[in-house]
C-alpha cells in the first residue's frame, strides 16, 4: 500500500521537488521584491505542492541564509569605523619634514 508519505519519497518526486524549487527561486531572483509574490505565485504553489512541508521549511531557511551571506559577504564593518587618530605628539612628529641631505 502506497501512502502519501511514501509517494513523495520516490526518486521522481524528489526530482520534481528540486526542479519546482529551482524554478520558484529563479523567479524570485529575476523579479523585484514588490512584484515577486504576484508573479511567482503559481510557481510557489507548485513548489509547496510537490515538496514535503518539512523540506519546504528547510529549503526556505536555506535560501534565507544564502541571501544573508550574499548580502554581508562584501560588507566590511571596519570600513565603517572612523579613522584612527594618533596622539598629539605623534601627529606633531609626522608634520615635521625630514630632509636627509641639505
Amino acid at each position: 500500500m502506497e501512502t502519501a508519505a511514501n509517494k513523495r519519497d520516490t526518486k521522481e518526486s524528489r526530482r520534481k521537488c528540486y526542479s519546482s524549487r529551482d524554478a520558484y527561486w529563479k523567479c524570485l531572483e529575476r523579479t523585484s521584491d514588490k512584484l515577486a509574490e504576484s508573479k511567482c505565485k503559481h510557481l510557489k504553489e507548485e513548489y509547496e505542492g510537490s515538496c514535503h512541508p518539512t523540506w519546504v521549511t528547510h529549503f526556505n531557511n536555506q535560501r534565507m541564509n544564502e541571501l544573508a551571506t550574499r548580502k554581508y559577504a562584501l560588507y566590511d564593518p571596519v570600513d565603517q569605523l572612523p579613522p584612527v587618530r594618533q596622539s598629539p605628539e605623534v601627529e606633531a612628529k609626522k608634520k615635521k619634514i625630514f630632509v636627509p641631505f641639505s
